[in-house]
């Protein structure tokens, strides 16, 4: 499933503190440079404090060409300096000699980092901590945690990067450090707002934003409000996002900063698009643009041409009159042309795709079959595409480690040899001579054993030779294979959590609510769906076929299938709705035959409370709900019971709500059947309804907090040690 270029709040900002810094390069600079390194004889090693002018010249050196993106001189000139740093830590070992070291690795690192061969940067940056560490200067430690803090950022680990964030702060304080403390403060933001963990994130964002008032550091403070609006965005707390957005309109105003106020305009506009106001968020689009193309920034006009394109085609969704909806429709498809043109001229495969995959769902909105069939094909290339660019860019990566291996290997021989010819020819001639006398002495004694031997061990170490190499290939290749597929499976979580409406969004509106969620695998077939339409809340619990990938699969479809449904037809009878959904995934696995069709399966249920009347109306397909009070347990059984779900619906079938008038201390329990169907490590068999049922008896009148606590309790009690069968999913609520 793709996630629309709309609704991509631009963008995330960074900080940085210097520490190898960007620089940027003149060729005058790097003739001075190189002359300063031949005039000193630089790659040469004296073994003494003179050398750090050699080591400095060469770091420079190394960072002018880092500007240029000359990557191979880059670490050419950083490999020697740290080459000369090593024959002087051994030399002298004191603070000083470490710390060039340390310097030198640290531009290898930098070289690394602008490559984006983030793994090798981090490698190179954790040897620089130990040099770092062993002199002691904790601002130098900080930065330098800081750094690995980056580079496990870069490769996803984000409880890694969060340690080495948290170590840097520690060494650092606000008063004498506050550039430091800024960029620790907002890498802390930007990290657990990746985990979408957005009330951590925004206490840092706010450190940032009160330090850099403090400083009056405007460019900093306006970043800050960028950040806060984009977390209460995708919070769905649209006024506070405007009010922020437009404080960094301000400042980007202030410092006449363009980019900053295009993208401030981009910002504003897709809350006002999310909030259906396409009048203003169409009049700042078009600002934005204005700005973008007086900047003749190609990638960011793309962008807002296929943001204004999906705006007009969300405009026609919302539309019933026919004439302003093709209106609309034309709008949307020249502006999407535009921006496909646009990124078809500077080469972006990925927005490429998109753009197509948006043009797929204008044609299938008129009906044009044929054409939204072509555009999707379109689309599923340009995806091809990208993965094998993403793959060959791993070979080059690979290739790169070699050879870098390889200089440095060359640059160390050729700089020892430089460095003392005379007496490792002088040793050799010994060695030489030594070995001769050793030799010709053995030989003659134990010749013939010797050969024998040799010839025996010979046989013998070819056969274990190739069978360690063909072992080593099999293991390397697997580990490839196993690392590719958790990478896409984890970029499938991360698209199946994003499309999962958060918790505390429900709860602002039905606060006595919990959601207990325990996927079997990394991705899940269970799914649950919110939607608040006027005064009616609509909860969906539903279990697809299947767990894993492809169950997620199937969620996904389902969710994207509801908001059409509720959300833009505004569909609002439960019974309804469940005949509406069977109908659109009929159209949506229409090719797939009879006996495939029926091998398929989605348990549901679906709930609407009316927040003024109390009532709750119920409909589902083999899915129960219960209703659980101080006094009785009842479970409403679903409309449709066969076990292939809500696909055993007929066409034509009718059915009816079931409709009950909540009390204030009636709890409802919607879930799907993995928790009764899980086997208990102790008796083997397993849990079912009726233990399930006396279980909700006995925590129905506690805290809400607390009856989520002792249904996962209870589970993982039952399960001990045994595996997990299926996903896990209750929603528990009182009115």
């Amino acid at each position: 499933m793709k996630i629309n270029l709309k609704y991509s709040y631009i963008f995330l900002f960074a900080l940085f503190f210097l520490h190898g810094g960007r620089f940027f390069s003149q060729e005058n600079r790097i003739d001075s440079l190189l002359k300063v390194v031949r005039g000193l004889g630089a790659e040469m090693s004296s073994a003494s404090l003179d050398d750090t002018v050699r080591i400095k010249a060469l770091i420079d050196l190394s960072k002018e060409y880092v500007g240029f993106r000359d990557f191979s001189k880059s670490i050419k000139y950083a490999s020697i300096a740290k080459l000369i740093s090593e024959k002087l830590v051994n030399a002298l070992d004191i603070s000083t000699s470490k710390t060039w070291l340390a310097n030198s690795l640290q531009s290898i690192a930098f070289t690394f980092e602008n490559q984006e061969n983030f793994p090798n940067a981090l490698a190179q940056y954790k040897k620089e901590l130990v040099l770092r560490e062993a002199v002691g200067e904790k601002h130098s430690i900080a930065k330098c945690l800081n750094k690995i803090g980056e580079m496990y950022n870069s490769i996803d680990n984000l409880d890694a990067s969060l340690e080495y964030y948290y170590k840097a702060l520690s060494l650092i304080d606000e008063v004498n450090y506050k550039d430091e403390a800024l960029t620790i403060y907002n890498n802390i933001g930007i990290a657990y707002d990746r985990q979408k963990k957005h009330s951590k994130s925004l206490e840092y964002y706010i450190k940032v934003l009160n330090l850099s008032k403090a400083t009056n550091d405007k460019n900093t403070m306006g970043i800050c409000y960028s950040n806060i609006g984009t977390l209460y965005a995708e919070d769905g707390k649209n006024s506070q996002a405007l009010d922020y957005f437009f404080k960094f309109l301000k400042i980007a105003e202030e410092l006449d900063n363009k980019k900053n106020i295009a993208i401030a305009y981009l910002n504003i506009s897709n809350v006002y698009d999310v909030e259906g106001n396409y009048t203003k968020s169409f009049e700042m689009q078009f600002k934005a643009i204005k700005v973008f193309e007086e900047l003749g920034n190609q990638s960011e006009l793309a962008l807002i041409k296929a943001n204004i394109g999906s705006s007009y085609l969300s405009l026609a969704k919302t539309t019933s009159n026919k004439s302003e909806k093709e209106k609309s429709l034309r709008e949307s498809e020249k502006y999407f042309n535009e921006s496909l043109l646009l990124y078809k001229k500077i080469g972006q495969i990925e927005s490429i795709g998109q753009v197509y995959y948006d043009l797929s769902e204008l044609a299938m909105l008129r009906g044009n079959f044929e054409s939204s069939l072509n555009d999707y094909k379109n689309y599923i290339l340009y995806r091809d595409s990208l993965t094998k660019l993403k793959d060959n860019e791993k070979s080059i990566r690979a290739e790169m480690n070699y050879e870098f291996n390889q200089k440095e290997n060359l640059s160390k021989l050729a700089l020892e040899k430089n460095q003392a010819v005379a007496n490792e020819e002088s040793e050799r001639q010994k060695k030489i001579l030594y070995l001769f006398v050793v030799a010709f002495i053995f030989t003659a004694i134990l010749a013939i054993l010797i050969f024998r031997s040799n010839r025996n061990k010979q046989k013998a170490n070819r056969i274990i030779t190739l069978q360690k190499q063909d072992v080593e290939r099999q293991k390397n290749l697997a580990e490839e294979k196993q690392t590719q597929i958790l990478a896409s499976i984890n970029y499938a979580k991360r698209i199946q959590d994003s499309v999962l409406i958060s918790e505390e969004k429900i709860t602002a509106n039905i606060p006595n609510l919990f959601i207990t969620y325990i996927p079997k695998d990394i991705v899940s077939g269970d799914f649950y769906w919110y939607s608040k339409q006027g005064n009616d809340s609509f909860i969906v619990v539903a279990d697809c076929t299947g767990h894993g990938v492809p169950g997620a699969f199937l969620s996904m479809v389902g969710s994207t299938l509801l908001n059409e449904i509720i959300n833009h037809k505004k569909v609002v009878d439960p019974a309804l709705i469940i005949k509406e959904l069977f109908i659109g995934l009929s159209n949506t696995f229409v090719s797939k035959g009879k006996d495939d069709f029926n091998q398929d399966g989605m348990d549901i249920s679906i709930c609407k409370i009316n927040h003024e009347t109390k009532k709750l109306y119920f409909a589902g397909a083999n899915q129960p709900i219960y209703l659980v009070d101080s006094k009785s347990t009842k479970e409403i059984k679903a409309q449709i019971s066969s076990i292939n779900g809500i696909f055993a619906l007929n066409k034509n079938e009718t059915i009816t709500n079931f409709e009950w008038d909540l009390k204030p201390d009636t709890m409802v329990y919607m879930s799907t059947d993995g928790y009764v169907d899980q086997i208990g490590e102790i008796t083997n068999k397993k849990f079912l309804r009726s233990r399930y049922e006396k279980l909700l008896k006995e925590i129905n009148g506690l805290p809400i907090e607390k009856q989520n606590q002792l249904l996962e309790e209870t589970f993982d009690e039952w399960m001990g040690d045994s595996k997990q069968i299926d996903d896990i999913l209750i929603i528990g609520f009182r009115i």
